[in-house]
């Protein structure tokens, strides 16, 4: 990991940036390059996620992943990015390259990615959710996963949206009987 540091550090000047990415795109492939991406992303975010879109359509799934994983505003550990805290809709484009990746590692850190975005966005990852869903089943996975937030807040439109019955309130009084009928799905 410590190549990736020294890029990060010493490759942000113009005059090394393609060398730089060129670096980084071959160290993900051993290594991890999602937080040396970021002082990158920083600085010029435009032409950073414009070799994003390029690696998200790359051969190798680490390369791949790097371009979702970089881009996370709340990657744990991991230098905020504030711009796509504001704003995510640079990252969205990433991510619907990688929405039927045929990676798991990929998948995940779409998925997570998503989950970063919901937190500050619900309502975007609702409407990508909308977009998504039934797609493919890779993509089913990544917008539950994605959702994950949004469902332990218990959001009644994503709820909705994974076919969990909105709350039909109901008197009950004390000492009467009652009936309960319920049928359960297990996925």
């Amino acid at each position: 990991m410590f190549f990736s540091d020294f890029v990060a550090i010493y490759g942000q000047e113009d005059a090394q940036w393609e060398l730089s990415m060129l670096a980084l795109e071959r160290f993900t492939q051993r290594s991890s390059a999602e937080f040396a991406i970021r002082p990158f992303l920083l600085r010029n975010p435009g032409r950073v996620m414009g070799q994003m879109e390029i690696w998200s359509q790359h051969p190798n799934e680490h390369v791949r992943r790097l371009s979702s994983e970089g881009c996370r505003p709340r990657l744990p550990w991991g230098v905020s990015l504030p711009m796509f805290k504001r704003d995510p809709t640079p990252v969205l484009s990433i991510l619907e390259h990688l929405k039927a990746d045929p990676s798991l590692y990929v998948r995940k850190s779409v998925a997570n990615n998503l989950n970063d975005i919901a937190k500050d966005h619900p309502g975007v990852v609702l409407e990508t959710v909308r977009c998504w869903k039934g797609v493919d089943p890779k993509t089913d996975w990544i917008i539950r996963q994605g959702c994950r937030t949004l469902i332990r807040k218990a959001d009644p439109e994503v709820l909705t949206l994974f076919g969990y019955a909105a709350d039909a309130g109901s008197d009950l009084m004390i000492g009467n009987p009652c009936q309960l009928q319920y049928t359960l799905r297990i996925r």
